[in-house]
């Protein structure tokens, strides 16, 4: 079979399990998001000619990609539901696509099929799937970003600055790539060691900052601050220090260790300090004189959380037993040391998205981009200890 053949088969596979569950699954069951109280709302305002605004103030807290894309296929003669379920089914098939591509290009075909089968048929994609919001159409240009870094580093140098248009696009949907051009112009300098690499760095890294310049300089006019895609930022590391393990709400409670706990307490209590940069440095060098052991835990506790945490704290136990097998199949994958320049790729996307999720709220929702590239491990393993694929061929 083709690699054209398997693309196609990939994202029809994905968009055909997107819109299943959509019909069996109403949003309303997913997990909530900001789609209510935010994202809607301002795509209504743009569509009635008030711009960026929310209640009439600027809308700044998010950057303004999502709205912008609902406002513009709001024209289209669809109902809400059925054109937020194409959004989500288009994205999660791009990335398998992709992705697919990612993996052939540093692979085998048979770990690339094996790899885009793992994406479409993810449960946690498929319930990410079930609601509207920025998530998959964020994976898509990130895992699309990946791919243009690859053609790059062949010598086509438009290619880099395709790749920084798709990691500016990127951050306009959300925060969590405001890294991720310095990540991927890194690995384009260690892969090229040369000086054809630090020019790619440099037109990926300049392209970037061109896209989001405008919308950090209308931030900056409507705010007089300067911020980093959006002034969500501060608040989110905030909430994540001040709900280490519990559901003040109706009780749920998620262990942690008693320094852990008292640190959370003291954050809650000064949580109004923590909405800015300089508040947040202060309170945790404060927190490293007095109580370094509750950080370091912290920050243990958060990065285990990432794996199946969720925002209401519900289905922890089955999100976990759904990650386990996934898990233990990335690390034969990584244990196998085959495509060494594959696995150093996915070790690097999954990181830099772990210690994202780690910085903010420590909730698998966040760290869905990364395991995406967790998933690439996945299929190098099963690959490696299971007779699987044969049909897809061989490079």
């Amino acid at each position: 079979m083709s690699d054209r053949r398997i693309v196609l088969g990939l994202f029809l596979l994905a968009f055909g399990l997107v819109v299943a569950v959509h019909l069996v699954a109403p949003s309303s069951s997913v997990e909530a998001t900001d789609y209510d109280e935010w994202y809607r709302p301002i795509a209504e305002a743009i569509r009635a000619g008030d711009g960026l605004s929310l209640d009439g103030q600027p809308a700044v807290r998010y950057p303004p990609g999502y709205p912008a894309l609902l406002a513009a296929l709001s024209t289209l003669p669809l109902a809400e539901g059925a054109t937020n379920a194409i959004v989500n089914a288009v994205s999660l098939g791009a990335v398998a696509s992709l992705l697919f591509l990612v993996v052939r290009r540093l692979a085998d075909r048979r770990t690339a099929a094996v790899c885009g089968l793992a994406v479409t048929t993810y449960p946690l994609f498929l319930v990410l799937a079930a609601a509207p919001g920025p998530d998959l159409p964020f994976m898509a240009l990130v895992v699309a970003a990946v791919l243009a870094l690859l053609h790059a580093l062949e010598g086509r140098l438009w290619w880099a600055v395709a790749c920084g248009a798709l990691v500016g696009g990127a951050g306009l949907l959300r925060p969590a790539a405001a890294g991720l051009g310095l990540v991927l112009a890194g690995l384009g300098i260690v892969w090229r060691r040369d000086r054809r690499g630090l020019a790619l760095a440099a037109v990926l890294l300049v392209t970037s900052i061109a896209v989001v310049l405008p919308w950090e300089v209308w931030v900056y006019q409507q705010t007089e601050q300067v911020v980093v895609l959006g002034t969500v930022g501060p608040p989110t590391v905030a909430s994540g220090l001040t709900i280490v393990g519990r559901d003040e709400a109706d009780g749920r409670e998620f262990p942690v260790p008693e320094a852990v706990d008292e640190l959370g307490r003291r954050a809650l209590a000064r949580k109004a300090d923590l909405q800015d940069t300089r508040g947040l440095v202060r309170f945790l060098g404060d927190e490293l004189q007095r109580n370094v052991d509750g950080v370091v835990m912290l920050v243990v506790v958060k990065g285990v959380r990432s794996w199946f945490g969720t925002d209401s704290m519900r289905h922890e136990g089955v999100v976990a037993l759904i990650q386990l097998p996934y898990l233990a199949l990335a690390v034969v994958g990584l244990w196998s040391g085959r495509h060494r320049r594959l696995l150093g790729l996915s070790l690097t996307m999954a990181a830099y998205f772990w210690l994202t999720t780690i910085v903010a709220v420590s909730i698998v929702r966040y760290l869905l981009p990364g395991m995406a590239f967790v998933l690439v491990l996945t299929a190098i393993g099963l690959v490696r200890i299971l007779p699987v694929g044969r049909v897809a061929g061989r490079a």
